[in-house]
């Protein structure tokens, strides 16, 4: 193998000579590998002088695994411009019209009229100052020259205040009946009126120690679902239906839409058994029709001549059972004898019903 030639010093005499540097033959050939540790490690043992240190060999990544953590692998780079980089979204700020929703009024008074104190709803008439009234007031007030509130003279009178009617018609209330299914919100001025007409008004549980509270539709599913009473549905009013009757509560639901419910009781009597029926809807609003509700009940069995046959055909009261059930002797009772329905019978009582309307 060729040999690697050290030249001479600068005095002339030959490099191997000198002390400080030993000797280093290296070959180069084409079987040549790198020194192990061992090797190095072996091979200079002795600590040379200061000035003999030499950079140190540079190892080998499996014997520096161990030490410092590999780095991990580089990313591809994206053929793509920073320039041509989508640009990511600022926030935007949050829109004062979403902060409507949750709106609070503090001064109800301010939606009132200042003579009558009741909602303001159009047409709404103002002084020159700005203190607002309604139309009936405005109507009675005709006549004056000067407003009722601050004495500010008048001299064509109280003029219209379009401001303010836009205001109140954009004011929405939710209905006080929303947690018992009322999605209604209609306006503040009209919020009462749909109170008292309100069909999602609450209707009380008549079981002793319930206290279920809720309109008629989750009444009625927790009439049947809580108590297990039984429930005839498909039922139209002025037309006749048959039922089974068994002791405690029956329901019935009134053209299947939840709305207007009726129980029907039936207890035991000295004489047999006594079937009474309440109506159960919300309370009537002030100035609605009176409706009326009647019941008939018929029952009929037949024998070898003539058999035994019953009619009868009630009034029936309407309440919402905030005060639990009227009193049994002050509602019209159906007695059926224990002639026909024996004593301690479990049987249910077939018969015959219609329910009848009437506004009167």
């Amino acid at each position: 193998s060729p040999l690697l030639s050290i030249p001479a010093a600068a005095d002339g005499s030959s490099g191997l000579r000198s002390s400080r540097h030993p000797l280093l033959l290296l070959s180069i050939s084409s079987d040549w590998r790198r020194p192990s540790a061992a090797d190095v490690d072996g091979g200079l043992s002795s600590s040379p002088s200061p000035g003999d240190r030499r950079p140190p060999l540079p190892r080998s990544p499996a014997s520096t695994g161990s030490r410092r953590r590999a780095r991990p692998p580089l990313r591809p780079m994206s053929n793509q411009k920073p320039s041509q980089a989508k640009a990511a979204r600022p926030m935007e700020p949050p829109s004062p019209r979403a902060a409507l929703e949750n709106l609070t009024l503090v001064d109800a008074d301010a939606l009132d009229c200042g003579v009558c104190f009741l909602p303001l709803k159009p047409p709404i008439f103002q002084c020159v100052v700005g203190h607002v009234l309604c139309s009936q007031c405005r109507d009675k007030l005709a006549s004056a020259r000067i407003c009722h509130v601050c004495r500010a003279p008048m001299e064509g009178g109280y003029r219209r205040s379009h401001a303010m009617e836009k205001l109140v018609e954009s004011i929405r209330a939710p209905c006080p009946n929303a947690p018992y299914g009322c999605a209604a919100k209609p306006a503040y001025h009209d919020l009462q009126p749909h109170i008292q007409t309100c069909l999602h008004a609450p209707c009380h549980c008549p079981e002793e120690a319930c206290g279920f509270i809720g309109s008629t539709e989750t009444l009625l599913v927790h009439f049947t679902a809580e108590h297990g009473w039984p429930c005839t549905t498909d039922v139209r009013a002025e037309e006749s239906f048959h039922m089974e009757l068994r002791e405690g509560f029956n329901v019935i639901d009134l053209d299947a839409d939840r709305k207007l419910l009726f129980l029907v009781m039936v207890s035991p009597e000295r004489l047999g058994r006594a079937i009474s029926a309440v109506c159960v809807r919300p309370p009537r609003a002030d100035g609605d029709e009176p409706v009326f509700y009647g019941l008939e009940l018929e029952f009929d069995r037949p024998s070898r001549w003539h058999g035994d046959r019953q009619k009868s055909c009630f009034d029936v009261e309407c309440t919402d059972l905030s005060d639990g059930l009227p009193n049994a002797d002050d509602r019209f009772q159906f007695l059926v004898p224990h002639l026909i329905v024996l004593p301690y019978d479990d049987d249910p009582i077939n018969i015959r019903a219609c329910i009848y309307t009437q506004i009167r």
